[in-house]
C-alpha cells in the first residue's frame, strides 16, 4: 500500500484493495519495469521520490520519470495513462501524452519530457512531430559510449547530445521538440540554458569549480518541495588533472546569501564520476562541511545542498530548511 517504485534491487507495485490497486494500471506495471530498464540495462541518475507532471523536479528525476511514462505508452501502444485507485478502485487520474494541456514547460517538468520521448518514438505525425525514431535505434542510443560514459548526469540534454552521434538524422526534429517544451540549453551540460522556471537559483544547471581557486558562492532552496525538487541541490563541475587526495570545503559564514546566525545549516555534498559516487560529505556537522576524498584523473560533479532542503523523506514527510547559501572549494592534499 505504500505506492509502486523501483528501488534499485526489485520492483514493488501497490495492491491494497479500496485504496491503491496498480497491478491492474498496465502503464503503472510498464512505467517502473522501465526503471529497471535503464537502471540494469542503460544508465540512470535518478534519485527518486515523489513526483508529479507538473511538479518542478531536480533534472535527473524529471527525465527518468518523463521518459518512463513515455515508454509504457509506447509499449502498450497506447497514450493515454491511466492509474485506479479509491474505495471499489473506482476513481481514475489518466493523462494523454499526444495532448499539450499542461502549460508549464521545461527541463525540470515530467510532462516535457514524456512529450519529447514520446513523440520521438510514436508514428503519428501531429504538430511538430513528424519522425519516427526506430524503437532499435533509441535502444542503441542508451546504450551507446557516449550515453554510458557521459561525466554529466543523466537529464534530457543527454539523450539529445547522444542522439547527435547516434542518430544525427534525428537533429532538426529533436532540436524543435526541444524548442517547444522550452528546453534551449546546449550540450550535456545545458550551457546557455534560460528557463529556469523563474527561480533564483535553478540557472546554470551546472556552475564549474576549479581545483586551488577561491570559493564560489552555491544556494540551495526548497522553494517547490524538498529532497527531488528543483534548487535542493546544486551541481558543480570540476576537473581533476592528478589522481590523488584532495578537500572539498563547503561553509556558511555572515557573508553568505540569506545569512541568519539563529539558524543551522547541515551543508552535505557527494561526488560523481560517469554517475557513480565516488566520494561523500556527510558530518552532520552545522554549517560546515568538509571531507577529505580519493579523486582520479578526469571531470567530477559534486552534487551539494543543505541536507534540510532535501531531509523530507527521513523526516517523517515534515518540511524545514529554506535559503541557504555556501562557500564551496576544493585543493589538492599535499
Amino acid at each position: 500500500g505504500d505506492g509502486s517504485f523501483y528501488n534499485g534491487n526489485f520492483i514493488e507495485i501497490a495492491g491494497l484493495e479500496d485504496s491503491d490497486t496498480d497491478e491492474f494500471d498496465e502503464h503503472i506495471v510498464v512505467h517502473e519495469w522501465f526503471h529497471y530498464f535503464q537502471d540494469e540495462i542503460f544508465r540512470s541518475d535518478n534519485i527518486g521520490g515523489a513526483h508529479g507532471l507538473t511538479s518542478f523536479l531536480d533534472p535527473r528525476t524529471a527525465y527518468s520519470e518523463g521518459s518512463a511514462n513515455a515508454w509504457s505508452g509506447f509499449i502498450l501502444d497506447d497514450p493515454i495513462y491511466k492509474d485506479s485507485f479509491g474505495v471499489g478502485q473506482v476513481s481514475t487520474f489518466q493523462f494523454n501524452m499526444e495532448s499539450n494541456a499542461i502549460s508549464l514547460d521545461g527541463f525540470y517538468i515530467e510532462n516535457s519530457i514524456q512529450e519529447i520521448v514520446y513523440d520521438l518514438l510514436d508514428s503519428e505525425d501531429d504538430g511538430v512531430d513528424n519522425f519516427t525514431l526506430p524503437l532499435k535505434s533509441f535502444i542503441d542510443t542508451l546504450l551507446s559510449n557516449v550515453y554510458l560514459s557521459q561525466t554529466s548526469l543523466t537529464s534530457i540534454y543527454s539523450l539529445r547530445e547522444a542522439l547527435e552521434v547516434t542518430s544525427p538524422e534525428t537533429s532538426a526534429v529533436v532540436d524543435t521538440l526541444y524548442s517547444t517544451e522550452d528546453i534551449q540549453g546546449d550540450g550535456f551540460f545545458a550551457e546557455g540554458e534560460t528557463n529556469g522556471g523563474g527561480f533564483d537559483f535553478s540557472l546554470p544547471i551546472y556552475q564549474q569549480l576549479t581545483v586551488g581557486a577561491a570559493p564560489i558562492e552555491i544556494c540551495s532552496d526548497n522553494n517547490v518541495g524538498e529532497f527531488n525538487r528543483l534548487e535542493n541541490r546544486q551541481w558543480l563541475r570540476v576537473n581533476i588533472e592528478d589522481s590523488g587526495f584532495y578537500t572539498i570545503s563547503m561553509t556558511r559564514g555572515p557573508a553568505n546569501t540569506n545569512w541568519n546566525a539563529s539558524i543551522d545549516s547541515d551543508p552535505d555534498f557527494r561526488i560523481f564520476s560517469q554517475g557513480r559516487s565516488v566520494g561523500v560529505g556527510f558530518s552532520g556537522v552545522s554549517n560546515s562541511e568538509v571531507n577529505t576524498v580519493q579523486l582520479f584523473e578526469g571531470e567530477h560533479i559534486i552534487d551539494a545542498y543543505d541536507f534540510f532542503n532535501i531531509d523530507i523523506n527521513f523526516n517523517g514527510g515534515i518540511s524545514t530548511g529554506g535559503l541557504t547559501c555556501f562557500n564551496i572549494s576544493i585543493t589538492e592534499d599535499g
